[in-house]
């Protein structure tokens, strides 16, 4: 896919939903995958994974997230749906002040 096109597709998807699935990438993979994004767009996803990293998403959610950015970086779909709001849960050892 050219870069244009990737780019055009990561743009569209939301912040969080790209933070989860950079979550445990290496920083190389993260850096490769910040090639494609606007520097507004890799600040507000660093964001998220910081928050991120304090709460616990499902399996379900995060399988759910990856096959979406998947068809559309495969091409299968123009846009992502934009129904995708899910709430993270806390993660075991994090409690709000």
């Amino acid at each position: 896919m050219p870069h244009v096109n990737a780019q055009n597709h990561l743009m569209g998807f939301k912040d969080r939903e790209i933070a989860v699935v950079m979550l445990h990438m290496s920083d190389d993979d993260k850096d490769f995958v910040f090639s494609f994004l606007a520097g507004s767009k890799i600040d507000r996803i660093r964001q998220e994974i910081r928050l991120l990293k304090k709460t616990k998403v499902s399996d379900s959610i995060r399988e759910m997230i990856f096959s979406r950015l998947i068809k559309c970086l495969e091409g299968e779909k123009k846009k992502p749906e934009r129904r995708s709001y899910f709430k993270p849960g806390r993660s075991s050892g994090y409690r709000l002040p």
